[in-house]
């Protein structure tokens, strides 16, 4: 049963769009606040998003570093005429209220049709990877070569950074990232930190280029340096200022 996290601010259309998931067997998180909402999509992990945009702490930008981590869920933006062009929301559906059940129940359609086509497609490419001989991964030193995971020791030593400041800015104790450095629950947190190094790799080439630069204050960051931040638990900061400037979108 597919799992629907609805955030709207009025309780009785929160009730009637609820309905209406119920009876396309989704199985409902609901909630009237999109306070952390980066958090609440990553607790809850639903397979659909539907966001009032116009409460408080809802944003595009928190829609944005939630297709960073979730880049599959589908997500539906319901928002006032005029407040949000439809076009600009690349990836994202959006219903104008005031709406029918029926105008809702088609662009669920139309999500659905999205998931099945996306599904069909994600099977075909592991069919073909699992035919490929080998898969190249970027900057493969900083992967285990046991397991192919990220390697908190690597990344630490890449960096030019002592092991204990990374487990502080992981928020993991020093002495279980010590032995177990590659684990499995650590996947998530060191892959935005992977990620920027391999755009920084792809652009500098050479380690102590990279290094500079994570070391040299950077404007978007409160004139910051970028390794600052990522010690300070906020590497998904840098990487997105990287995956900007790779897209030549502006920061």
């Amino acid at each position: 049963m597919p799992t629907a996290l609805l955030v709207e601010r009025n309780e009785d259309t929160r009730r009637r769009l609820a309905r209406l998931l119920r009876r396309r067997r989704y199985r409902i998180t609901g909630t009237g606040s999109a306070v952390n909402l980066v958090e609440q999509v990553r607790d809850a992990s639903p397979d659909l998003l539907i966001l009032d945009i116009k409460m408080p702490d809802a944003s595009f930008d928190a829609i944005r570093q939630i297709k960073k981590f979730s880049p599959d869920l589908s997500i539906l933006v319901l928002a006032e005429k005029g407040q949000v062009s439809p076009a600009g929301m690349s990836g994202t559906h959006v219903l104008i209220r005031p709406f029918e059940d029926a105008k809702f129940d088609q662009v669920l359609n139309q999500i659905d049709a999205r998931s099945s086509e996306e599904n069909s497609a994600v099977a075909d490419a592991s069919r073909s990877m699992n035919r490929t001989p080998s898969l190249r991964i970027a900057l493969p030193e900083l992967h285990a070569p046991e397991t192919g995971r990220i390697d908190a020791e690597r990344i630490a030593e890449y960096l030019g950074v002592p092991l204990s400041k990374l487990s502080e800015a992981l928020g993991v104790n020093y002495s279980t990232l010590h032995k177990t450095p590659s684990a499995p629950s650590l996947q998530e947190a060191l892959s935005p930190i992977k990620r920027s190094l391999d755009i920084l790799s792809d652009v500098f080439r050479d380690r102590s280029t990279i290094r500079v630069w994570l070391n040299s204050p950077h404007p978007d960051l409160g004139r910051r340096t970028p390794l600052q931040v990522i010690l300070e638990g906020r590497s998904i900061a840098v990487e997105t200022i990287l995956e900007n400037a790779l897209a030549g979108v502006p920061t």
